[in-house]
């Protein structure tokens, strides 16, 4: 007769970076991302015989599904023990016993003193956290001293701001009627003659919001600056002209705002469905996505006129973000999963990346040599603001030699993504898991 008694000697959380060789060199930079791994060793008994059995747990994500899943090291003493016998069983019994033992961590600790050997490599990029927030985080914003991100919500009244050393989640709601509201979209902060802004988007009362952020973690409200369109939702500001541009999602328009006055000077219309925004460095063009027209335009800001336009035929132009150089910007097409390098001068497509399901925010690291880009996954076939019913990504392109060089894993509809202006973190929101996540890249950009 075959028994098997299981007794647990050690149950370990370990935080370090593990190396195995049973994983692929192009898979190692996700299993290193989680940083925590248990450890369980277990005694088997089968009479007659006495052995030793130890097995190991590390958990890790998989590149291609995004999925957990668990990696299983197996030694035995004094004789090897057949996994049909003997291990199947055990596996079963301790892996119940791991995952009560290890609960639901999704944050790592940040003070392993732990280092990585010196013969193996210095990941590229190392999750560090995943915060819980509110109700369907659109964007995500880093303070100008990269201490914290700004996360502007959809279902919740207000936005959050969370401080990264702190680890902890600012809720920033004011008691006037017209900022007490849900439906916050996307910001920017503003340098401007030695203060420090930020300016939110509101759908529902057509208004821009303007906060003093001298300290980030106190914003103190000023003013709602009205738009002079329906569903504002991108903004742009250019400080040789002093002003801010503000997409209109359903009035189909972009309004030119006096910073100083927050008065409305120009109503650019005809854009159907605008969404993204850029202006030039020096201030002769704004650029601008539509999301339903498929088209880029460049507009002369001295005359507030359509220069030049990129047309694709029904795309759904998204964001754009301009490279250091000035000479060439990134936009992202949701409806063909691609993003474009277009050279500036000339205004045309001079380079295109193949991205994954539905790619919406993207951004460059100061340099410029790398493009993230945010792709919120396939649309559930009962439609897109159901539940997807499978996790997104955010791939990762090196814009120099113009190729994918990793690709990182994200949670259900990854949507906003901003790179740190140190170009040391990535963070992400996740629109229908209701969290945020935060990445170490010093490994990729060398900070």
């Amino acid at each position: 007769m075959i028994f098997f008694v299981v007794r647990v000697i050690r149950i370990s959380l370990c935080r370090k970076i593990i190396y195995s060789s049973d994983i692929l060199p192009s898979q190692r930079n996700f299993f290193c991302t989680l940083r925590y791994n248990c450890t369980l060793i277990a005694y088997t008994k089968l009479v007659r015989r006495n052995f030793l059995l130890r097995i190991k747990y590390f958990w890790t994500f998989q590149s291609r599904n995004h999925d957990t899943s668990v990696i299983i090291s197996i030694e035995t003493s004094p004789r090897g023990i057949k996994m049909s016998k003997i291990s199947v069983s055990t596996v079963l019994i301790t892996f119940a016993l791991l995952v009560s033992a290890a609960g639901t961590v999704v944050e790592s600790a940040s003070s392993d003193n732990t280092e990585t050997p010196a013969d193996q490599p210095k990941t590229p990029y190392t999750k560090i956290a995943e915060i819980p927030c509110g109700m369907e985080p659109k964007q995500v914003i880093f303070s100008p001293d990269n201490n914290y991100i700004y996360i502007p919500l959809m279902e919740e009244k207000g936005f959050q701001i969370y401080n990264i050393e702190k680890k902890n989640l600012i809720t920033c709601t004011d008691p006037l009627e017209i900022t007490n509201e849900k439906y916050f979209v996307e910001g920017i902060f503003v340098n401007r003659n030695s203060t420090k802004r930020f300016l939110i988007s509101q759908l529902t009362k057509a208004v821009f919001v303007e906060y003093d952020v001298a300290d980030p973690a106190n914003p103190k409200y000023l003013r709602a600056v009205p738009t002079g369109g329906s569903w504002p939702k991108v903004l742009a500001y250019s400080p040789s002209l002093d002003c801010v541009a503000v997409s209109n999602w359903t009035s189909n328009s972009v309004s030119i705002i006096d910073y100083e006055s927050g008065k409305v000077i120009k109503r650019i219309k005809g854009i159907k469905v605008p969404r993204g925004l850029a202006f030039t460095s020096d201030g002769k063009y704004l650029l601008i996505a539509s999301y339903e027209g498929g088209t880029i335009s460049r507009i002369n800001t001295a005359t507030w006129t359509t220069d030049k336009t990129i047309q694709r035929g029904k795309a759904a132009m998204r964001h754009i973000v301009l490279h250091p150089d000035g000479k060439r910007c990134y936009v992202s097409n949701m409806m063909h999963a691609e993003i474009y390098e277009i050279d500036l001068q000339q205004f045309k497509i001079v380079h295109v990346f193949k991205a994954q399901d539905k790619p919406n925010t993207i951004d460059l690291t100061r340099s410029g040599k790398f493009l993230f880009v945010s792709n919120r996954g396939p649309n559930n076939p009962q439609g897109y603001t159901k539940r997807s019913l499978k996790k997104g990504s955010i791939q990762v392109f090196d814009t120099e030699q113009r190729k994918l060089i990793g690709v990182i894993p994200g949670g259900t509809q990854p949507t906003g993504l901003d790179v740190s202006n140190d170009d040391k973190y990535l963070a992400f929101s996740n629109f229908q898991d209701n969290s945020i996540e935060l990445y170490d890249i010093q490994g990729l950009t060398g900070k």
